[in-house]
């Protein structure tokens, strides 16, 4: 449903195509268009001119997207569309420009770059490495800022789900994720240290092979038995015979 052109509100409406079609995939570029362009409309009759859509403010934003995307160097095109890493990421709205969010990851889980639209509620984002670190920053499409959020990091737990903090104000941003390193403080399993055992090792030396011959002791004992018992029979059944 569209918008006024012009308008704030056709300007974010604008925005959420480029970033949602980017973030979707398309990442060979995008082309901007509007009313009046599409057609070089010149005459008078004509509800809006093509000199009038050339200074509305969407196509003034448009160098941002390339800002954005250009943030992770080349690594830009090994970005897959994962919006469902995002909850929530969308409405019941289907046909409209608000409240919906979009991903993009690397392969290896090291990049985010994500876009939520006007209205998209506080979310959550699965897919990132175990017990992480990563450095955040917002950015603005509307005048291609970044700023970092909170104290510059954001930490995955042991399932790899980001919190998320609320959207800086109730527009439209991005969001930019790149891996810092792992948080010390929570790891999954004890790891092995150069000339030292880990306590998961030690364990398995200690305690296994008391319990493998005690296990063995009795699967020998259990057969000594069986050995005696079919004797006896063999022997009886021989005196009858």
């Amino acid at each position: 449903r569209g918008a006024k052109g012009g308008s704030e509100k056709d300007n974010a409406f604008v925005r959420s195509c480029m970033y949602g079609s980017f973030l979707s995939g398309g990442l060979a570029g995008h082309v901007y268009g509007a009313e009046g362009i599409w057609g070089g409309d010149i005459e008078p009759e004509a509800p809006v001119h093509m000199w009038e859509s050339f200074q509305w403010k969407s196509g003034a934003e448009m160098p941002y997207l390339k800002d954005f995307a250009f943030s992770i160097g080349e690594r830009y095109q090994d970005l897959e569309p994962l919006a469902d890493l995002v909850s929530p990421n969308k409405t019941r709205e289907i046909l409209s420009y608000e409240g919906w969010a979009y991903c993009a990851r690397t392969p290896d889980k090291s990049t985010f770059l994500l876009y939520f639209e006007q209205g998209c509620p506080k979310a959550e984002i699965r897919g990132a490495r175990l017990n992480g670190f990563y450095s955040a920053q917002w950015f603005n499409p509307r005048n291609g800022k970044w700023t970092i959020v909170g104290d510059g990091k954001l930490a995955a737990d042991n399932t790899g789900i980001i919190k998320l903090p609320d959207v800086p104000d109730d527009l439209d941003w991005g969001l930019k994720l790149v891996y810092a390193g792992p948080d010390e403080n929570h790891k999954i399993l004890p790891t092995v240290v150069a000339g030292q055992q880990s306590a998961l090792s030690r364990m398995h030396d200690q305690v296994l092979p008391n319990v493998e011959g005690k296990f063995l002791k009795k699967i020998l004992l259990a057969f000594a038995v069986f050995l005696f018992f079919l004797g006896l029979f063999i022997v009886r059944k021989r005196k009858k015979s």
